[in-house]
Order: structure tokens, then C-alpha cells, then sequence
């Protein structure tokens, strides 16, 4: 198992640029919303990628998630 993390590592864990730990732009904030493709609460200030659907915004944790939901939207959103 050379993968393996201990959970006090799991702050270190740096973004795509070699910035912020992970875990410090996912604390605190003002406002979360839930990824509509993988379900994951996420601060909407902090989110990794924003689209925008039938006059909606959404947020997601990362951009394969956007890519997800831009292929197939209905298939995420569910008329209220």
C-alpha cells in the first residue's frame, strides 16, 4: 500500500498548482452548496468550477465534475 495516507497528512495535501492545501480552501466560508454530480458540499466562494443552467448557477468541486454535468445537465438536475 504505498498510497496510503494517515488522516493528519490529508491537510498537507497541496492543490493542482503546488498552493493552498486542499483542506484550507475547503474550511469556512460563507455560503456551501452541494456538487450536483458528486453530491460533495463545497464553499460556493472557493468552488473549483461555476456553470450556469436554465438561468441557475452551479458549483463544483473540481472540473471534471463541470465536464460531467455540462455533457448531460438533465441527467443532475431535477425540475422543482
Amino acid at each position: 500500500m504505498d498510497h496510503f495516507m494517515y488522516p493528519r497528512d490529508v491537510g498537507k495535501i497541496e492543490d493542482a498548482d503546488g498552493n493552498t492545501p486542499l483542506v484550507e480552501k475547503m474550511k469556512g466560508g460563507d455560503k456551501m452548496v452541494k456538487d450536483p454530480v458528486c453530491r460533495m458540499e463545497i464553499d460556493e466562494k472557493k468552488a473549483a468550477a461555476k456553470s450556469e443552467y436554465r438561468e441557475g448557477n452551479y458549483y463544483f468541486c473540481c472540473p471534471v465534475c463541470k465536464e460531467s454535468f455540462e455533457k448531460e445537465p438533465e441527467k443532475y438536475v431535477k425540475e422543482e
